[in-house]
Parts: structure tokens; sequence; C-alpha cells
């Protein structure tokens, strides 16, 4: 499974968008977001879905960070480097700053060779479901993703 993860050449890049789009308290409300993404060319529905993922305070609007995950995934589908969009958001792309809406434990090191449970953010946007034509999102309530912790980084863990 390929990691996303947002590079800080990216960040700067999506910074210049974020900035453009002219953010109110640090926040652009969900019809300025939704309007810029609707630009990618991308469904309705594959946009829902991304912005069920890219909310993650399920505020209905996106903060900076927020913002990064949606453009990341929205670029990712457009140059193929993920086929589909994922059901829940991949540790990569989760923000500290976002940690505390995931389940306790989500972030912590995993002993190598065990399996990580991502849990996913409480609440729900209504906003993904109005972005994808009104139907109700499959990513909502308790979907998790596991990953493996490879050998070296176990070994490097343990050692600690």
């Amino acid at each position: 499974m390929n990691s996303l993860t947002i590079s800080s050449d990216e960040r700067q890049q999506y910074q210049q968008h974020f900035l453009n789009a002219n953010p109110i308290d640090g926040k652009l409300p969900g019809s300025v977001a939704r309007a810029n993404l609707l630009q990618s060319g991308l469904t309705s529905q594959q946009l829902g879905d991304i912005w069920e993922l890219a909310d993650i305070d399920k505020d209905g609007a996106l903060d900076f960070d927020e913002y990064c995950i949606a453009l990341k995934l929205v670029f990712s589908l457009l140059h193929h480097i993920i086929p589909a969009i994922p059901p829940v958001l991949p540790p990569g792309l989760i923000p500290e700053t976002k940690y505390k809406y995931f389940g306790a434990g989500m972030i912590s090191p995993g002993v190598h060779g065990s399996a990580v449970s991502i849990g996913s953010p409480v609440g729900r946007s209504d906003t993904g479901a109005a972005l994808s034509a009104g139907g109700q999102s499959q990513y909502a309530g308790s979907a998790t993703l596991e990953w493996y912790v490879p050998g070296e980084d176990r070994a490097r863990y343990e050692g600690l």
C-alpha cells in the first residue's frame, strides 16, 4: 500500500491555493472550498467522498491542514497516484493538529508485525454528502484501516 504524505513543496503550493481563496478566520467556507474543488473536474461523488475525509472536524469548512488533505487526494486521483479514494484517511495524511478527532491510541507506534488500527473521526459532515449530490456517504461510521510495520522499523522501535 502506498503511503500518501504531503511534501513541504506541496504544502507551499497548496498554501498559495488556500490564500488565493481568501480564507475567513483561517478557514475556507464550504461554498468557497466546493467551488475550488469543482474546478478539478472530478465527479461530485468523488469530491463528496474527499470532503468526508478532509473535513476532519466536521465543521463544514476547511482549515489549511484539511485543505491540504483535500488537494492531495484530488491531485493523487488526477495523476493516477491512487486508483480510488481510500475508505478512510491514510495515516500519512493525518496532521498532528487533528489527532484528537480520532480514536484513542490511533497514532501510536505499533509493535513490528502487528497491525495498527486507525479509527475514523468522530462526527459526520453533511457538506460531504451535499458535494456528492445528496447521497449518503459510504464512509460514515467506524471504518478502520490496518497497516503493517516493516521489519527494519520494528527492530528500531523495539530498541527504543
